[in-house]
């Protein structure tokens, strides 16, 4: 019984330093790459949809000098939760006319060396609200009795939004009695 364990103990090691003189023939041939930093650009941003331009210029640092514009790819990406929802940018600089709905989402600058295929990101919050999340509806009728509205609007300036109604595509509607805003739960 001790010899076999013996036997299979001397058997292990001689497995063992069989591997110990495995040469390795893989490729140690490594090169430096165009590290990439990307800097300049706020934590959060808080925008109005359908009046606001959210404008961004990062600082992007590279450890080359790239001289050919070609070689690099831009992505700006807009997220909610996991899921991409845009692509509104593929400029180094963004200049997007906000077209969200309301809500919480990720914006995320996606650099892309197509030279060593390395992706470089940098995500910052993007907060979207909207004209009426904030301010006073006015309701009233015409001469003709029909129904109006108008906000004064205080998200970001006080600002008077006319013709409610009439731009909602709804028809004519006549001696009204209320109305009634929802809300958006998710508006920022």
């Amino acid at each position: 019984m001790i010899m076999q364990q013996l036997r299979i103990i001397a058997l292990i090691t001689f497995v063992i330093s069989l591997q110990a003189c495995y040469q390795d023939k893989g490729n140690y041939e490594y090169h430096d790459i165009n590290e990439i930093s990307i800097a300049g650009m706020n934590a959060n941003y808080s925008v109005i949809t359908a009046l606001d331009v959210l404008h961004i210029e990062p600082e992007i640092g590279m450890t080359e000098n790239v001289e050919d514009p070609q070689r690099m790819e831009y992505y700006w990406i807009i997220n909610k939760g996991t899921t991409a929802v845009d692509t509104v940018g593929r400029e180094p600089v963004l200049d997007y006319h906000v077209d969200l709905e309301p809500g919480a989402y990720t914006l995320f600058l996606r650099i892309i060396d197509k030279k060593t295929t390395v992706a470089w990101k940098k995500g910052v919050s993007l907060n979207v609200g909207t004209l009426y999340s904030k301010g006073l509806l006015l309701i009233g009728t015409d001469e003709e009795g029909n129904a109006g509205a108008g906000m004064i609007s205080m998200v970001t300036d006080t600002v008077l939004i006319p013709g409610l109604l009439t731009l909602s595509g709804l028809p004519v509607l006549h001696d009204p009695v209320s109305l009634v805003h929802a809300g958006d739960k998710e508006r920022a």
